[in-house]
């Protein structure tokens, strides 16, 4: 059994509820008053958690140069400088005390990505109860190891990797003594036929980790479908307003939206269930009305025999022998008269 995790006062495991997160990475645009309301949204959502990206623009990009393009709500493409974009969504270290506080203050588990050493520094300083490391920091091996360092849970993104550099970053937490791994499937296709949700169990099953799904867009019906795989945890972005003519609104739910994908979602894991064949109790109680018994298919007279043209299976399945004895009685003969449907016991077949 793959060991369980706990984040802040949530257990995450193989055969719990799934840990259902917000990713507000870029959705708060920025704004102190908009976070907060998106933590306000993910709590009405009935979400387990809220994620944001504690982003360093500078820090991590050497050509500043770079653009990004991108579609909003409309369907109109947008092309930005990549850097310039995301310093719009940096918060100052003040500005990230005032939303912890006001996450603990609410009672929502609050973590985030982050993607530069001082980001580390930071999320310790605000006691943030687990990392989340992206797709695009999967090769970033000596932030890795000083994350897992810490010994606290860290959940990465495994998108943009094989096998091989999975096993690279579980090498380096075995080697930190950190057993606090969440892989999350985290695809970036355009093709439904790319998306290959099986990952969430063949790298569980691979590596001995836990595995979930970081699901990206508003495709509801591929992450209803990935629930069959266990997912531990999911991963949904959140915004305020998906018509918001800014990065990641549009393939965002808004807090409605959220809570109604919430609701689906745990009734799917509900209804998968576990491993093995458990009749409902509803299932058990038609049982004992639409099972079959062995019956009479005419009158029979004491001393004839039994044959398949007079006795036969009928439902309901109480008061009879069960019609895996239909060919022992085959044959025999009857030890007393019995009546059209009347079901057949053992003493009309042998002696007292």
């Amino acid at each position: 059994m793959i060991k369980d995790i706990k984040i802040g006062n949530k257990i995450i495991g193989m055969g719990r509820d799934v840990f259902l997160v917000a990713e507000t990475g870029v959705t708060a645009n920025g704004s102190v008053q908009t976070a907060k309301k998106l933590i306000d949204g993910a709590i009405y959502a009935g979400l387990d958690a809220i994620k944001f990206q504690i982003i360093g623009p500078e820090q991590i990009h050497s050509d500043h140069s770079m653009t990004y393009t991108y579609k909003i709500a409309s369907g109109e493409e947008k092309t930005e400088n990549l850097v310039e974009m995301l310093k719009k969504y940096e918060f100052k270290t003040e500005e990230w005390r005032d939303i912890k506080n006001y996450a603990d203050q609410k009672g929502i588990i609050m973590f985030a990505t982050t993607d530069h050493p001082r980001g580390v520094d930071l999320m310790e300083e605000l006691n943030m109860p687990a990392y989340k490391i992206c797709s695009w920091d999967l090769n970033y091996y000596p932030f890795i190891r000083r994350i897992a360092r810490i010994g606290k849970p860290v959940i990465l993104d495994a998108g943009t990797t094989d096998l091989e550099g999975l096993a690279k970053v579980v090498n380096i937490f075995k080697e930190e003594n950190n057993d606090q791994i969440i892989f999350l499937h985290c695809h970036h296709a355009k093709d439904a036929r790319e998306i290959n949700t099986r990952s969430i169990e063949y790298m569980r099953d691979a590596l001995f980790v836990l595995t979930g799904l970081s699901s990206g867009d508003r495709n509801f019906d591929v992450d209803f479908a990935a629930m069959a795989f266990d997912p531990v945890m999911v991963e949904k972005r959140l915004t305020l307003d998906k018509n918001h003519p800014t990065h990641h609104h549009a393939i965002s739910l808004e807090p409605e939206e959220m809570k109604d994908y919430i609701q689906k979602v745990r009734q799917i894991q509900a209804s998968i269930g576990k491993y093995g064949i458990y009749p409902t109790k509803n299932d058990l109680d038609g049982r004992e009305l639409y099972w079959r018994r062995i019956v009479a298919n005419c009158d029979i007279k004491k001393g004839e025999k039994f044959t398949k043209e007079n006795i036969e299976c009928k439902r309901p399945k109480t008061g009879g022998l069960d019609p895996s004895y239909y060919e022992v009685i085959l044959g025999r003969t009857a030890k007393k008269d019995l009546k059209e449907n009347q079901p057949i016991t053992w003493d009309a077949i042998f002696d007292d």
